[in-house]
């Protein structure tokens, strides 16, 4: 990502939306190249936090919930929290990957 000019080598706090990490990358010359949409010129995102390895993804709205999980033997997706329509879990959906997903957060 520093080569094709999507980041930069440099770090910083302020911004950083993650609960994993304090600091993420600062944005390259090319950082539009790497969103959907790049229309608005006066717009600059904030640092990118760069995870490598196990981790998952927060959806926002103050939940710390998986929004999906993935049935591993036909690769159905079933969705735990229907954002933007609903921010908290169906516990119908979610009760039975609640434990594999407990074990796979503190195995990581």
């Amino acid at each position: 990502m520093v080569n094709q000019g999507l980041i930069t080598r440099e770090l910083a706090s302020d911004g950083v939306y993650s609960l994993t990490v304090d600091k993420g990358y600062v944005p390259g010359p090319n950082w539009a190249r790497a969103i959907a949409d790049a229309s608005d010129p006066t717009w600059l995102p904030e640092p990118v936090a760069v995870i490598v390895g196990r981790d998952y993804h927060v959806g926002g709205q103050g939940s710390d919930e998986a929004e999906y999980a993935l049935r591993p033997r036909c690769q159905t997706k079933a969705v735990i929290v229907n954002y933007p329509e609903a921010f908290a879990a169906d516990e119908e959906v979610r009760k039975p990957f609640r434990d594999g997903i407990a074990a796979w957060n503190e195995s990581g």
